[in-house]
């Protein structure tokens, strides 16, 4: 959903969406979306990723763009040959969760 939304709200958003997802075009119009760092719905969906996807328990779901979620993206766009840091680019947001869905 994130590769193709900008805004995805999710339980982790808050508990108005405990029982469904939110998902908007919203900033990006029909653009792909890329990350942005003060987002907090975008920054723990990253952290959930980092943790349930990519076996990072080191990264907690707080939504604050902190040094161990940028390593941790970092060192995974690394390894999937991505583009830069994940903040850094629309493509590497995109290539991030296309390896995301790839690894899953």
């Amino acid at each position: 959903m994130h590769r193709e939304f900008a805004d995805v709200l999710t339980y982790l958003f808050d508990a108005a969406h405990g029982n469904h997802i939110h998902v908007d075009i919203g900033r990006f119009g029909p653009e792909q979306p890329r990350l942005i760092r003060r987002s907090h719905a975008q920054v723990q969906a990253v952290q959930a990723i980092c943790r349930h996807v990519w076996g990072r328990t080191d990264v907690e779901v707080t939504g604050d763009f902190d040094y161990v979620t940028r390593d941790a993206t970092t060192r995974i766009l690394e390894q999937a040959g991505g583009p830069g840091e994940l903040a850094d680019s629309r493509e590497a947001w995109q290539a991030f969760l296309v390896a995301t869905m790839e690894h899953a």
